[in-house]
């Protein structure tokens, strides 16, 4: 089986780390973490195998 790699796209840390524990259950190699998608360009990621937004509701 192909090493499965994500690099995770979250603006708050703690969501991110929590994800990243999740994704490490689940066998993924979590490549690293990134706040928004132009930090994400900035490290420098040419493939992404999934995307994943979080969405803030006022309530």
């Amino acid at each position: 089986m192909a090493e499965r790699r994500i690099l995770i796209v979250e603006y708050e840390h703690t969501v991110a780390i929590g994800i990243k524990r999740m994704l490490k259950g689940l066998r993924y190699t979590v490549t690293g973490i990134a706040s928004s998608g132009e930090e994400a360009n900035k490290q420098g990621r040419k493939y992404f195998l999934c995307c994943a937004y979080g969405y803030h509701v006022e309530g």
